[in-house]
């Protein structure tokens, strides 16, 4: 920071400017980034991003809701503004696809539990489920005549 015609701290003069009360920041290269993470690297340099028509409605309300990336900006990357100055950018919709993922068969058609590899110690499932059905199942525990049992 320097000093202004009037002798006032921080006043620097910067593109034709001869003063301003405010220090001078280096615009950052936002081109790439979704636009989400432009906007933050902007603000953390000390400036803000706009859209192309002065006039017309702020950068948030044109993209939102949706994902954006950062297709231009003017000035460009390295050129010193006064802090909060706008930096215009262009940019289009991010393609993410139809949303769905994959959804297309596998041909062919894997055979069932073929995916699946055996755990190293794991009891077969058809052992376990017998003892289970000896122990919970006999027809010492079944009363005769009832549909289903006691327990």
């Amino acid at each position: 920071m320097g000093e202004g015609p009037d002798g006032i701290w921080g006043v620097t003069a910067v593109q034709g400017e001869s003063w301003r009360l405010t220090d001078v920041v280096m615009v950052p290269d936002v081109v790439g980034l979704l636009l989400a993470d432009a906007v933050q690297l902007a603000h953390d340099a000390g400036v803000v991003l706009a859209q192309p028509d002065p006039d017309g409605p702020p950068l948030a309300a044109l993209t939102w809701p949706g994902d954006f990336l950062v297709t231009k900006q003017s000035p460009q990357p390295g050129v010193r503004l006064w802090r909060w100055d706008a930096v215009v950018v262009g940019w289009s919709p991010v393609d993410r696809g139809d949303g769905a993922g994959v959804r297309e068969p596998r041909r062919p058609i894997p055979p069932l539990n073929s995916m699946a590899a055996p755990l190293p110690n794991e009891p077969d499932p058809e052992i376990v489920y017998d003892s289970w059905a000896a122990n919970h199942c006999s027809s010492q525990r079944m009363g005769k005549g009832n549909v289903g049992g006691t327990y």
